[in-house]
């Protein structure tokens, strides 16, 4: 769940994007794992949902989870955490425990972005599929 006061607004990245509706300062906590609030899905769940009908869930837990490479499960957050983009360069990275924190000084209305790459075993795929569904 989100730590920060944040809002959605079209990204000039891709889509829609998550920006800070307050000044973050470098270090502090953005995004942490809240079980009452996020889902966490093991591989018995993501096999059913890839073999469902629903084409509609498989696409909104595509596009919205991620694989944490270290909790080796995918996670699907309930707020606007899951519109954060990927940069090269982001402004926000996970450290060991998973939080996400911010790795630079982020001025209101800035977008939030993180490198898929670092947090998602299978960040190679999302960008793939968020390219194809242009979402």
């Amino acid at each position: 769940m989100l730590q920060v006061k944040t809002y959605l607004d079209k990204s000039p990245i891709h889509g829609t994007g998550v920006f800070a509706a307050q000044d973050i300062k470098k270090g502090d906590l953005i995004w942490r794992f809240i079980p009452t609030m996020d889902k966490r899905i093991d591989v018995v769940e993501m096999i059913d949902i890839a073999y469902s009908k629903n084409k509609i869930q498989r696409d909104f837990i595509d596009i919205y989870s991620f694989y944490d490479k270290q909790l080796e499960k995918w996670i699907l957050p309930t707020d606007n955490y899951r519109f954060t983009n990927h940069s090269i360069f982001p402004n926000a990275v996970a450290i060991k425990n998973g939080d996400i924190i911010a790795n630079k000084d982020i001025i209101i209305d800035e977008e939030l972005t993180v490198n898929y790459f670092e947090i998602d075993g299978f960040a190679e795929d999302k960008i793939l599929k968020l390219k194809k569904a242009n979402v």
